[in-house]
C-alpha cells in the first residue's frame, strides 16, 4: 500500500482554537521568551511551528494597538513616548476594547506542558500561554 500517510500523532494533535487579539497580545512576551531560550530540539521545533502560525497575527495586533495609541495619544517632550491623555481615554478604550475582542481561528499542534518542564516560567506566563498548551500530565 503506497502513498503518504499521516502519523496518528499529527492528525489527532491538531487544534483549531479561536484566539482573540487580547490573547495574542498577552502571549506575545512569554512565547518570545520561550522561543529565545535554549530548549530541546523537539520543543524548539514545536515552538517554531506555533510561532510560524501566530507571529504575523501577533505583529498585526501590536501594530493595531500602536496605531490606536498614535491616533488618540500625545507625544511626550522627548518625542519617543506617546501617552493617551485622560480626556481621550474613553474613546481610546472603546476602540481598544473592540480590537481586543476580535477573534481568529488558527490550526496548529499544541505544546505539551511537559515540554516546558525545564523552563523557569511564572504561573502568570503559563496562563498567558494556556491557549497554545495541552495538559499532558494525564
Amino acid at each position: 500500500m503506497g502513498g503518504f500517510q499521516f502519523s496518528r500523532d499529527f492528525v489527532y494533535n491538531l487544534i483549531m482554537p479561536s484566539l482573540t487579539v487580547k490573547q495574542l497580545l498577552d502571549m506575545n512576551q512569554p512565547l518570545q521568551a520561550v522561543a529565545l531560550s535554549k530548549i530541546d530540539a523537539v520543543t524548539a521545533y514545536r515552538v517554531g511551528r506555533i510561532l510560524a502560525v501566530l507571529q504575523d497575527p501577533i505583529q498585526a495586533a501590536v501594530t493595531s494597538h500602536d496605531k490606536l495609541v498614535k491616533k488618540h495619544g500625545v507625544p511626550a517632550a522627548d518625542g519617543k513616548v506617546i501617552s493617551v491623555p485622560e480626556e481621550k481615554m474613553v474613546d481610546f478604550m472603546a476602540e481598544f476594547t473592540l480590537l481586543l475582542a476580535v477573534a481568529e481561528e488558527f490550526t496548529f499542534s499544541p505544546l505539551p506542558v511537559s515540554a516546558l518542564a525545564a523552563e523557569k516560567i511564572s504561573p502568570a506566563d503559563m496562563m498567558r500561554l494556556a491557549p497554545i498548551l495541552t495538559d499532558d500530565a494525564g
